[in-house]
C-alpha cells in the first residue's frame, strides 16, 4: 500500500482510487484485496502514463476543486479533491475525505473550495520564490454557482452559520484578490477524477486534460501483449487493459491445499487394480527383453504373467510369452 501511495506523486488519475482503498487498511477484507489487484493491473496496462508540460506554456494557476456528497456509505462524509495546473499541466493534486459531515452540496462545495484556497495560498509563495510571481487572482473553477455565491457573500445567515470559521477563510482570500471563483460546467471540472469514480468516457476525458497530452491512453511503440485472438472482438481505439474482468480466476496449483481437497479420493479397490495391471506390464516387458537377449526366464515371472494375462483376456500377448 505504501508504494501505491508513493506512486500517487507522479500519477494524479490514481489519487482517488488510492486514497479510498487507504481508508480500510487496518482491517482490509477480501473485497478490498480484489480492488487492490484491479488497481495493479490498470498499473501494469499504463506504465507508459504521466504528466506531460511543454515548454513555454501558460505562467498562470488555474485550480478545479470539486466535491462528492456523502460518498463514504459509513460515516456520509464527502470526498474533496482539487487539482492545480501549471503550463497546461497538473502541478499539485489532492483527494481527501472531509473531516466533517455536511448537510448539503453547497456546504461540501465550500468546504472544498476553503481547503483548496490554503493550497493556493502556499503554492504562489512559491512560485513567487522560483522567480514566477502570480500577479493577477488565481482563478478557481467550481461547478457549484450556490457555493461561489456563498463564497462572495460577506453575510453571514441561517444556512451558513453553522460552517466553522475556518472555512470561512476564503472569503478573505477573496475579498483581498488572492483567489477568483469562477463557474465552469461539470463536463469540464477536471477535479471530478479526484472524488468519484467515473464511466469511461469521462475518465479518459479528464487524464487527457490533466496530463496535457492529447490523449492519455495512447499506443505506445512496442506492443503490450500479443497478437489479438481472432476469436476476441476488437475493442476500437480503447486499451485492451479497460475491459479486463474485475477478477480473475486461474486454477489452482496442483500441489496447494486447494487442489488437494477438490481432488476426488480414489477407492482402494481402484488402486490395487492399478497396481497389480501396472506390475503385469513391468512383468511381461522384462520376459520381453529376456527373450530377446536369450537369457534364461524367471519362473515365478512367467507365471506371474501368463496367469495375469490370462485373467484380463490379453490372448495376444499371452501367445508372444508362449
Amino acid at each position: 500500500m505504501g508504494s501505491l501511495m508513493y506512486l500517487t506523486t507522479i500519477r494524479p488519475d490514481m489519487k482517488f482510487v488510492v486514497s479510498l482503498i487507504s481508508r480500510y487498511m487496518s482491517n482490509p477484507t477480501e473485497l478490498h484485496m480484489e480492488a487492490a489487484k484491479r488497481i495493479l493491473r490498470y498499473l501494469r496496462g499504463t506504465t507508459d502514463f504521466g504528466v506531460f508540460y511543454k515548454k513555454g506554456g501558460k505562467g498562470e494557476l488555474n485550480v478545479y476543486t470539486d466535491s462528492d456528497y456523502a460518498g463514504d456509505q459509513e460515516d456520509r462524509k464527502s470526498t474533496s479533491g482539487y487539482v492545480f495546473l501549471f503550463s497546461s499541466g497538473a502541478v499539485s493534486w489532492s483527494s481527501k475525505k472531509q473531516p466533517i459531515v455536511t448537510l448539503s452540496t453547497t456546504e461540501a462545495e465550500f468546504i472544498t473550495a476553503a481547503s483548496c484556497a490554503c493550497q493556493v495560498v502556499w503554492l504562489r509563495r512559491i512560485f513567487e520564490m522560483l522567480g514566477e510571481k502570480q500577479d493577477r487572482p488565481t482563478i478557481v473553477h467550481c461547478d457549484s454557482s450556490s457555493a461561489i455565491k456563498l463564497a462572495k457573500n460577506p453575510v453571514m445567515h441561517e444556512r451558513s452559520k453553522h460552517i466553522d470559521i475556518r472555512f470561512h477563510f476564503l472569503r478573505d482570500l477573496i475579498k483581498a484578490g488572492t483567489v477568483e471563483m469562477v463557474h465552469c460546467n461539470s463536463q469540464e471540472q477536471i477535479a471530478d477524477v479526484m472524488t468519484k469514480p467515473l464511466k469511461l468516457d469521462a475518465f479518459v476525458k479528464l487524464k487527457a486534460l490533466v496530463s496535457n497530452r492529447g490523449s492519455l491512453l495512447f499506443t505506445p511503440q512496442v506492443p503490450i501483449r500479443p497478437a489479438p485472438n481472432p476469436k476476441v472482438p476488437e475493442l476500437g481505439s480503447e486499451p485492451w487493459f479497460l475491459h479486463l474482468p474485475m477478477r480473475v480466476t486461474r486454477p489452482p496449483h496442483p500441489h496447494s491445499l486447494q487442489a488437494l481437497q477438490e481432488r476426488p479420493t480414489p477407492r482402494r479397490g481402484r488402486c490395487r487394480e492399478h497396481h497389480r495391471r501396472q506390475r503385469i506390464d513391468q512383468a511381461f516387458e522384462l520376459l520381453r527383453l529376456m527373450a530377446l537377449k536369450g537369457l534364461e526366464l524367471n519362473l515365478i515371472s512367467y507365471n506371474v504373467v501368463i496367469n495375469g494375462l490370462c485373467r484380463e483376456g490379453r490372448m495376444n500377448e499371452t501367445s508372444q510369452v508362449l
